[in-house]
């Protein structure tokens, strides 16, 4: 009798363990209500951009960063938006084609599409997996954050991965039929519209 109880409490505790477990959409809520209530500002993105700078800052930033040959316009995204090169942690160029969101005359959100600079890389061995973990890796050792992989709810689209950083969001994911990963950094304290 003392084994048939001591085999339900176990059956209980093992039971109770999984219903404790959170699903990932609840890891990352839990982790945005964790950094938002530090109320530490985490605004650098990278090149020199941030979130809240001014408009007018922006655009004279990226005038200069193009005549230094930093940033240029154009790019496979968008030919609107702008195009700068970053080394990937297997040492390989990336364009990341991004253009910002103003609200209140501020960024509030950085589009960007981050893709590998040569194409010839692109058709020897490179796949959208290994761009995503590519541009995963990059993105963790600038934030110091792990990226949280939050399943699509859709079957026609992929999952995302995501992570906080006090009020920047960092949002990932691959774009059908292209060889870009998108990224988008939201910051969310950014005043709504």
């Amino acid at each position: 009798m003392k084994i048939n109880q001591l085999y339900i409490y176990a059956m209980l505790f093992v039971l109770l363990l999984g219903a404790c477990k959170q699903t990932p959409e609840e890891q990352y809520l839990s982790l945005e209500s964790e950094e938002l209530a530090t109320k530490v500002r985490h605004d650098k993105l990278f090149k020199g951009l941030y979130l809240g700078m001014k408009d007018s800052t922006f655009f004279d930033f990226c005038l200069k960063k193009n005549i230094h040959k930093d940033f240029f316009q154009g790019g496979q995204k968008n030919s609107a938006w702008i195009t700068t090169k970053i080394k990937s942690p297997n040492h390989k160029t990336l364009e990341v084609n991004f253009f910002p969101t103003f609200k209140a005359q501020k960024i509030a959100e950085v589009n960007s599409a981050f893709y590998y600079q040569d194409a010839v890389a692109w058709k020897v061995g490179a796949s959208n997996d290994k761009l995503l973990s590519d541009v995963i890796q990059l993105l963790e050792s600038w934030y110091q954050r792990k990226f949280i992989k939050i399943n699509s709810p859709y079957f026609f689209k992929n999952d995302v991965f995501v992570t906080v950083r006090g009020n920047c969001r960092i949002v990932v994911s691959e774009e059908a039929q292209s060889n870009a990963i998108n990224v988008r950094f939201i910051d969310l304290l950014a005043p709504k519209q």
